[in-house]
Parts: structure tokens; sequence; C-alpha cells
């Protein structure tokens, strides 16, 4: 198992303390890692305050009403996204390369179950006016006969694959987790860094797609398939520890809990949490792990960790 992390020195920070920082210094983040932290929040436990948040980015997540020029501006965004610096960005352009239009299509498909789940909103006419039913179900099928693409491409591919279940197919009954598993993990290198950390997020992401992004509890005639896969997701995690970053490690504690696990590797990860905040600012950062995040640490980039950081550290009530 697990490994020498130090006992906690510091006093103990609360979720409460990190969601009080972070709403003190929403606006040093981007729309997007705003729309992220606050829905990630309301989507766990109904938090208000994120609420609150989230109505005044209304205008930005529904395009004013202008919807047309709202899936533009995402399609606009994703093909800037493909050409992000980094050695996971620079493995996900060679296959959103080989699916030109699956970037773009899943962030459509995520915009609209934000708006319904935020703002009661159904927008899927709207988007079915813009691309076609068939070119959805064309990019799935596209997908599905390249296995690679899915391993490699990970959390969104996923996240398209139960998007379109979902909200245009109409239920993610159909979809097997453990077959997608067994798809992907030949393709994955043990002693490559950047391999665990894109497995990692497999499995998270297929918690996180059954459950809605948090906005259901998972069905309960699936629910020990999920329960398995965590237990799975613990056991790479545990074997590979250093491997796997911080935000890896809270994503995957806030997906146990959501399928109803108690990791025996918890203990050690709140540990290296607790010794890993950023000088006198309440952000962790990857200090005592080998994969680190090269970015310096900022409140907007450690915006995506410390959000899981609290969802794993709150009550869940979706």
């Amino acid at each position: 198992m697990v490994m020498n992390v130090p006992p906690a020195t510091l006093p103990p920070v609360t979720p409460e303390d990190i969601k009080s920082y972070y709403f003190k210094r929403f606006e040093q983040l981007s729309e997007e890692q705003q729309i992220h932290f606050a829905w990630s929040l309301y989507s766990w436990n109904k938090d208000r305050t994120a609420y609150k948040r989230l109505l005044s980015l209304k205008s930005y997540l529904s395009g004013d009403g202008d919807f047309g020029s709202l899936w533009q501006r995402l399609e606009h965004e994703s093909n800037s996204n493909t050409h992000s610096k980094g050695k996971m960005a620079k493995i996900h352009f060679k296959y959103f390369s080989r699916h030109p239009g699956l970037l773009a299509r899943t962030w459509q498909l995520l915009y609209v179950l934000r708006l319904q789940t935020i703002y009661e909103m159904d927008v899927r006419p709207e988007l079915l006016r813009f691309h076609s039913f068939e070119s959805f179900q064309q990019t799935l099928v596209e997908l599905e006969q390249d296995p690679e693409a899915i391993a490699m491409l990970s959390a969104a591919a996923i996240n398209y694959i139960y998007l379109f279940n979902y909200l245009l197919v109409g239920s993610t009954e159909a979809i097997d987790p453990y077959k997608l598993i067994d798809i992907c993990e030949p393709y994955y290198d043990s002693t490559d860094d950047m391999h665990l950390k894109i497995q990692s997020y497999l499995y998270t992401h297929l918690a996180i797609g059954e459950s809605l992004f948090f906005n259901r509890p998972i069905p309960e005639n699936k629910i020990d398939k999920y329960q398995m896969l965590m237990g799975k997701a613990e056991g790479v995690l545990a074997r590979y520890y250093f491997e796997h970053s911080l935000d890896n490690k809270y994503e995957f504690l806030a997906c146990a809990h959501l399928v109803g696990n108690s990791p025996d590797i918890e203990s050690v990860i709140t540990n290296e949490a607790a010794n890993s905040f950023y000088e006198s600012e309440l952000y962790t950062f990857d200090r005592l792990n080998a994969n680190p995040n090269k970015h310096k640490p900022s409140v907007a980039n450690m915006a995506h960790s410390m959000a899981f950081y609290i969802l794993y550290n709150s009550k869940r009530s979706p």
C-alpha cells in the first residue's frame, strides 16, 4: 500500500475557509474557472453562495439568449484549446486532430447540462438547430471505433459519451463503465507519468458522467459497478502514489465519496494536502509528488483542485 507522507503540522483548514477564500477572490478566475468552481459546489450540495455566483454568470453561460453565437463561441474556444501547451495537451492534440468536432461538441453539450441544472433551461432544440442529432451521433460512432482515442482523451471522451446519451438519447443505461475500462486500459503505460494521470481521470470521469456532474446520485442498479470501479482506481493510485498529482487525488476522493466508498488511502492524501499549502495562501500545490503541475501555483490555476478538495470534505446532498 502507501507510503510515507508526513502527518499534518499546520492548523487544519476547513472547506468553509477555502470557499470563503475563493469567493473573495472570485474575479481573479476566468469565467470558465468561475463556472466550474461554483457549479461543482452547487451540484454537490446546493451551496447557496455558489448559486448566487451562478446567477450572476447567467448572461455568459446563456450567451444573453443568442444561442447561435454561444455555440460558435464554444467552437472557437475549443479550437484554440486544442493548441494548449503542456505534456497532456500535446498527447490530447493528436487525438483531437483525429476527431476534430469532439471537443467543441462536448463543450456544447456540457453547456446544455449546465443551463438545465442551474437555470432549468432546456436549450437542446437550439443546439440541434445548430448541429443535427445525426452529426452528434456520427461523432460518437467515430469515437467508439477508436478505442485508443477514448483512452488517451480520457475525461473529454468519457464526458462526451455520457452527455450524448443523457441529453440526446435520454438515458445513460446503455453505458457499461467496465466495458470502457477494458478497452482503454491496454493503452496505458504505467512507466509514463502522464499516462497514469490520464488513466486516473478515466476512472473519475466515469463516475462524474454517470452522476451528471454530481447532479444526481449514481442509479441504484449501477452503484455496485461504480463502487468496484472506484476501488480499482484506488488500487492504481496507491501503487503509483507519488506519480499522481493532488488534482488526481482530490478528484478521486470526491468520486469515491460520491459512490459511497471510504478509501483506505484517504488519510494519506489528507496528510499530503495539509503539508502542501502554498506559502500563506489557501490553495495547495504539488510539493510532495513526482508529477507536479508545472505552473506556478495561483488562485486561478489551483481552482479546479480546490473545488474537489472542498467536495470531498463536504457533506453530499445533490
